[in-house]
């Protein structure tokens, strides 16, 4: 089923060029074929909402119903983040004031569901400690180049930007943390793969962030959202792939 989820990832890429390289505007009017493009964009993590939960339905029946009570969350969390990204994607699609804070919170949501989803039932605190800082550094440096910009943002504007900024930037470090400390705690050899999978999802939703603070903030990168989209899908396919594949190899500890 993963298959049709990188075949949605596809025609969003496609689309633009198809656009381009055709007269598809004297067919449908431009704000068509906009709506088309934001459907498209919305659409992948749609499906992994309905994936997850579909995936976790036809375990529960080769199970005959075996499932704990802390799977049955975990799968909830999951299909939350996936549709609270949904929506964020949804929101930044549109070009107005209010669609980059109600796109943060969306993802913001969703990191806490995968904060919820992963667990704290491991604490290595000097690894957070120090994913922490480098949030901060790469923020300081991201805003402090900003503000060198003649058209930068002052006063109120500013100050709720990137106080919104940050809290995300913490929650979606934080994710980072509790999946490496599942890989680093884990003993359980049939989930190594899964955990690495996990940790390397999470990874590239940073860069794809750090990308679009860099072209929001900073400067006008050629192309970003093929980078952007790029990533991003690669990290909600992972996580959502090893997450449900956690599902088939529960592990002998319990998640908290």
């Amino acid at each position: 089923m993963l298959q049709l989820f990188v075949g949605l990832c596809g025609l969003y890429f496609a689309f633009p060029f198809v656009c381009n390289q055709t007269d598809l505007e004297l067919i449908v009017t431009r704000r068509a074929t906009d709506w088309i493009f934001i459907l498209l964009k919305v659409l992948p993590c749609v499906f992994l909402t309905f994936w997850v939960k579909s995936h976790s339905a036809d375990l529960c029946k080769k199970t005959k119903g075996i499932f704990e009570k802390e799977e049955q969350e975990k799968i909830r969390l999951n299909a939350s983040a996936f549709c609270l990204s949904s929506f964020g994607d949804l929101c930044l699609a549109f070009k107005n004031t209010l669609s980059f804070p109600l796109g943060i919170l969306g993802f913001s949501l969703a990191q806490i569901c995968y904060v919820r989803s992963f667990g704290w039932q491991n604490v290595t605190r000097h690894l957070g400690m120090s994913l922490y800082f480098i949030a901060f550094i790469n923020l300081a440096v991201i805003f402090g180049f900003h503000l060198t910009k003649e058209d930068s943002m002052q006063g109120l504007e500013l100050y709720v930007t990137s106080f919104a900024v940050l809290i995300y930037c913490l929650l979606i470090y934080t994710a980072f943390w509790r999946s490496l400390d599942i890989k680093i705690h884990s003993t359980d050899t049939e989930n190594s793969s899964t955990d690495t999978l996990r940790c390397v999802g999470v990874g590239l939703f940073i860069i794809s962030d750090t990308i679009i603070a860099v072209n929001k903030f900073c400067v006008t990168i050629p192309y970003a959202w093929i980078a952007i989209m790029g990533y991003y899908y690669l990290a909600q396919g992972l996580i959502a792939y090893s997450e449900t594949n956690s599902f088939k190899n529960p592990r002998k500890e319990k998640i908290i």
